[in-house]
């Protein structure tokens, strides 16, 4: 069996969830894997640090557009 690619491991992960969340999971230990296999990822996404005022304000001027413009003329 060949290995499955990351979209496909989160795909099959979300469709056991699924399956837990209806009663319907057939297969507890690998579910179990699949977790085990994504902590880290999950912790990441908990550490990712939040945007700061700087940037959403430099967003809501459009302020990254106009470095994107300058860059290219």
């Amino acid at each position: 069996m060949a290995e499955l690619n990351s979209l496909e491991n989160l795909q099959a992960l979300y469709l056991d969830l699924l399956a837990l969340s209806e009663s319907r999971l057939s297969n507890v230990d690998r579910l179990e894997a699949q977790l085990n296999a994504h902590i880290e990822d999950f912790k990441d996404l908990l550490r990712k640090k939040p945007r700061s005022e700087q940037s959403r304000t430099s967003l809501a001027t459009g302020m990254v557009q106009k470095y994107i413009a300058s860059l290219i003329c």
